[in-house]
């Protein structure tokens, strides 16, 4: 029978959504999780860090000390978790110093002290626009891969609705005004809902064939009425409040589990023993195919699985993204970029010049040349009114580091070449050599890899290179 398909594990770390102390209960656990399954056979493994972009540490590889490698790597990057909730901290202080200095109570000045959290739903809301983006690369990139890839996304949680907790805890502070106007305290918070995009995104890992295991590294958590740093007890969030943010922080990942038949591992210090339970789940999986039978409209589907046999216990993934199919080249080179996944049948050498000695570094974008060395013999040929010719398409993509809110941290283009070729050259039956084409592409001063993918459009012969950006003599970008 036809070979099994391999069981990929995806360990990706969201250092920005992610504290020092989260990874350090989590990461040991994990790495020794994945030496496990790596010693068994039949899987590999791949490490993805994020801060404001996601970069790739390690090659998809069944090596479990490059893994582990990977992992410290990553464990020594950069957190921003903390950073967050000092800017929570700070928007809840804004509201104290209002209360404080201004006349009136807090029926009076309820629109001010509702702002400073208004702007931190609003700028938590565009950050996690953007870790849904930068998730969203790595999973399309993902998709080019054959066999079921089961992403180990470890994070101190996401917020399903930002800063509802905030809205809260402003009604512990004023609850007169809790009291007096209920819908006007809490009426700002309903414009802030993440839930739309947690599904958009759960549904396009399933077309991916990517399911996700959220693992939770803020561990067990404390009430704050336990924090002493706190003088004026009216500004210490209750635990009901506590407990409306434990729960929002875990609904955006429960989401991505639930919606793509995974599992969350929540509120433990060492998740070894739930991951256990998943890596069963993983092995015992089987596949079901779903053709619609009508053209794809990019809509979201619920689905449902039933069992004959009633008693039993399944998991399936509950909606399916009905659009076009990604183009597989634009796919392919992705993953190329972001797995380091490269293949050559076509026999095509690439490389990129270096920025010229001297030049000064970029602060937005420079052209760089892309050269690409095809061999002839190799390439296909048709014969037209025009001549003989063959025919290439080369794709190349990049990451745009700090990409907006709502902007694709990633970008692909694309150019057709036509390359005339001599009958004559042909009939001879000597090798033809190899042509150069330069295609310029624009790239910022921290672009430092790139995904280049060629096609022979005739004979679908193909070459995929991650290709280093050079460096010039003085060692500049």
């Amino acid at each position: 029978g036809p070979a099994a398909e391999p069981v990929t594990f995806v360990v990706y770390v969201d250092n920005w959504n992610l504290t020092p102390q989260g990874r350090k209960r989590v990461l040991p656990g994990l790495t020794s999780f994945l030496k496990e399954q790596l010693a068994r056979g039949g899987t590999r493994a791949l490490v993805v860090a994020a801060g404001q972009e996601a970069r790739v540490l390690s090659p998809l590889t069944p090596d479990a000390e490059q893994i582990a490698a990977a992992l410290r790597s990553a464990e020594r990057e950069p957190a921003h978790g903390h950073l967050t909730r000092s800017d929570e901290r700070h928007a809840i202080d804004v509201v104290k110093s209002i209360l404080e200095t201004l006349p009136g109570g807090c029926a009076d000045n309820l629109p001010l002290m509702q702002a400073p959290i208004r702007i931190q739903a609003r700028s938590r809301s565009q950050d996690l626009e953007r870790t849904l983006a930068r998730l969203e690369a790595v999973i399309q990139a993902l998709g080019t891969l054959p066999g079921s890839k089961a992403l180990f996304y470890v994070s101190d949680g996401l917020e399903q609705r930002p800063a509802i907790d905030l809205f809260h805890q402003l009604g512990d502070i004023c609850p007169e005004a809790l009291h007096r106007d209920f819908s006007a305290l809490f009426a700002p918070m309903q414009e802030y809902d993440l839930s739309r995009a947690f599904q958009a995104l759960a549904a396009r890992a399933n077309a991916a064939r990517v399911t996700l295991y959220p693992i939770d590294g803020s561990g067990l958590q404390g009430f704050s009425v336990g924090d002493v740093s706190q003088a004026n007890r009216l500004f210490v969030p209750s635990p009901k409040t506590d407990m409306i943010r434990a729960a929002n922080l875990k609904a955006g990942q429960s989401i991505l589990a639930d919606e793509t038949g995974g599992s969350a591992v929540f509120n433990a210090n060492d998740p070894r023993a739930a991951l256990g339970e998943i890596a069963d789940q993983i092995r015992g999986e089987y596949v079901l195919g779903l053709a619609p039978g009508h053209a794809p409209e990019g809509r979201i589907h619920s689905l449902r699985v039933e069992l004959r046999k009633k008693g039993r216990r399944i998991r399936y993934t509950p909606s399916y993204f009905h659009g076009e199919r990604a183009e597989a080249g634009a796919s392919r080179t992705l993953a190329a970029l972001l797995v380091g996944l490269e293949e050559d049948t076509l026999g095509v050498e690439v490389s990129v010049d270096p920025w010229p000695a001297g030049t000064p570094v970029p602060k937005t974008t420079r052209t760089a040349n892309v050269r690409i060395g095809v061999p002839l013999g190799r390439l296909s040929a048709v014969e037209d009114a025009e001549g003989r010719h063959g025919r290439l398409r080369v794709v190349v993509a990049i990451w745009r580091a700090g990409a907006l809110a709502k902007e694709q941290p990633l970008e692909v283009r694309e150019q057709l070449i036509e390359v005339p070729l001599s009958p004559a050259v042909s009939a001879s039956g000597s090798d033809p050599g190899r042509r150069e084409f330069v295609v310029e592409v624009p790239l910022s001063a921290d672009h430092r890899e790139i995904g280049v993918g060629v096609h022979d459009v005739f004979s679908r012969l193909t070459t995929y290179r991650r290709v280093r950006v050079g460096l010039d003599a003085s060692g500049s970008p």
